[in-house]
């Protein structure tokens, strides 16, 4: 008989909530003085870590396991968020090793890569219902933008520009065609809260802009990620109808990353808009970390089967 203490198999829906961790922590290091960002940054990669042993050794006992997850769309978004997080983890390091740093962010755009590939294989080969497009998308072909973050601190300003040349027209059609099916009703209620990945893009081709020096792309991108912020509090309990669930993880990396731009500038409003934003995304990103924690213990967080497009 299975022992009563075992923990449940490790799912893919684990990580886009750890994804966010990485970013809070990252939020906190440069807001505060007092290693809050340490202590939080410390905590994502221990349970990053054991959750990433944990899954490798799923795959490994289904070599199956992988290919149908990304045959989902929770699926794809949890996937893509382990090579996500190792980018965002190469600024996590770069304060104590730089070699590190730079082997950690090379490893995550490598796999991101594979996986680029084999979504694309697996939208190509699917049918027609299955290869609509949604917000996971930006993970998937956008995600690559995250590698600014831990690009920056390296020196590596050229990597970023080519990488927001590259993904900026792409986030621009999953923006368009995916709020397109949302006025179509096409996007059922359990898969709602993806669509604050939306605002992931904004914040992140801001920061990318500012980091660049281009003031003016910067600015635009700030007042567009604050519009979607707005937008997605406006439009909260549409997102949410039907009640917590894995895909709630989609919350946690945009609001990370929407504190992280409004940090880069000065200004009473919106230095006071940060700091508001920051502890709303704190209480908010720590409390779905643990919802959804508690789910994967109770053998709850189950990947849906449907819909799978």
């Amino acid at each position: 008989m299975p022992s009563k203490t075992a923990l449940p198999p490790v799912s893919a829906a684990l990580f886009p909530p750890l994804f966010g961790v990485f970013g809070l922590g990252l939020v906190w290091r440069t807001a505060a003085s007092w290693p809050v960002g340490e202590v939080i940054l410390l905590v994502a990669s221990v349970l990053y870590l054991f959750c990433l042993g944990g899954y490798v050794s799923v795959v490994r006992t289904a070599p199956g396991k992988l290919w149908a997850t990304l045959h989902q769309i929770p699926g794809r978004s949890g996937v893509a968020a382990i090579s996500l997080s190792i980018m965002v983890s190469s600024a996590t390091v770069h304060s104590y090793s730089e070699v590190a740093a730079e082997i950690l962010l090379v490893t995550g755009i490598c796999l991101h890569v594979l996986l680029s590939f084999a979504v694309a294989r697996v939208l190509l080969e699917g049918n027609w219902d299955q290869r609509k497009i949604t917000p996971v998308w930006h993970l998937t072909f956008v995600g690559y933008i995250v590698a600014s973050v831990g690009a920056f601190p390296l020196g590596w300003d050229g990597l970023v520009l080519w990488l927001l040349i590259l993904t900026a027209p792409v986030a621009a059609g999953v923006i368009v065609v995916s709020l397109w099916q949302v006025s179509r009703g096409l996007m059922p209620p359990v898969l709602r809260p993806m669509l604050a990945i939306h605002l992931a893009p904004f914040c992140l081709f801001g920061y990318a802009a500012e980091g660049l020096g281009m003031e003016g792309l910067a600015l635009i991108m700030l007042y567009m990620a604050i519009a979607a912020f707005l937008l997605l509090i406006l439009f909260l309990r549409f997102l949410t109808q039907a009640g917590f669930g894995p895909a709630w993880g989609s919350f946690t990396f945009p609001l990370a990353a929407f504190v992280n731009l409004l940090q880069q500038y000065d200004g009473f409003y919106l230095e006071s808009f940060a700091t508001l934003t920051l502890w709303f995304a704190t209480i908010a990103i720590l409390g779905i970390v643990g919802g959804i924690l508690r789910l994967w213990l109770r053998g709850a967080l189950e990947v849906p089967p449907k819909p799978s497009s």
